[in-house]
């Protein structure tokens, strides 16, 4: 859906109109003049937990999004499918409050108030996520392959405290006040280093912990882990 030339009030709604006619697991191409985060606010809002959004920026004014219509999460029944999605869902909030702050610093800016924002959802849902791996998904894959929790696990452990450190730092900088440019230049110094930590990180639970929970957890076992998950996030966390 190009719509570079609709009026900007209507696009929303444009967009999450053609993204409901969409057969689950297939996806529409976004193109836009204009930044398409109001599509993402209303996509957040309006369907949550139903979208895969993956933005791109050419640099020549237009932004692209490849927007896919997902299966409802509640409804997930694989370990590996359900937290991979919670990843790249987490991953957004991560990209935009980079890309935020990195204007900023263009622009000689303090922190603006969207990084603020981006920060705490961030914040929020990756705590939410080690929650859930250290006192659901990890135990229960550890029980079945007792040989992980001695290696890898240990890993896991001690990068899952190395993120928080690095998100209390990075969280004092962005919610100083009053905040200044060398805020900004702090803010993405810990950043730089957040993301280089995450992605590894995340490559290595989507490479040996999410795979093993198929293989290790019978279709039960699979079920009462997503279950507990799904518990934990409506008891508030």
């Amino acid at each position: 859906i190009d719509v570079r030339t609709l009026p900007p009030s209507t696009v929303s709604e444009k967009v999450l109109a053609r993204f409901d006619s969409l057969p689950v697991e297939s996806s529409l191409l976004l193109v836009s003049n204009e930044d398409p985060r109001p599509v993402f606010e209303t996509l957040l809002e309006k369907r949550p937990g139903l979208f895969a959004w993956r933005p791109s920026f050419n640099g020549e004014g237009v932004h692209r999004v490849q927007i896919g219509r997902l299966r409802p999460k509640d409804g997930e029944t694989s370990v590996h499918e359900f937290y991979g999605r919670d990843h790249d869902e987490i991953d957004v909030f991560l990209a935009y409050l980079r890309e935020d702050l990195e204007e900023a610093r263009r622009d000689g800016r303090p922190v603006p108030a969207s990084a603020v924002k981006y920060f705490d959802v961030f914040d929020r849902r990756l705590d939410r996520h080690i929650l859930w791996e250290e006192c659901i998904l990890f135990p229960a894959i550890e029980a079945r392959a007792p040989a992980l929790a001695g290696g890898p696990g240990t890993v896991m452990r001690q990068e899952h405290h190395d993120i928080g450190a690095i998100m209390g730092r990075l969280g004092a900088l962005l919610h100083h006040k009053p905040s200044t440019p060398q805020h900004v230049n702090d803010a993405l110094r810990h950043l730089y280093g957040l993301t280089g930590l995450l992605t590894l990180h995340n490559q290595k639970e989507e490479a040996v912990y999410y795979p093993m929970s198929d293989r290790v957890l019978t279709p039960e076992e699979q079920a009462e882990v997503l279950r507990a998950t799904q518990a934990f996030s409506r008891g508030g966390r």
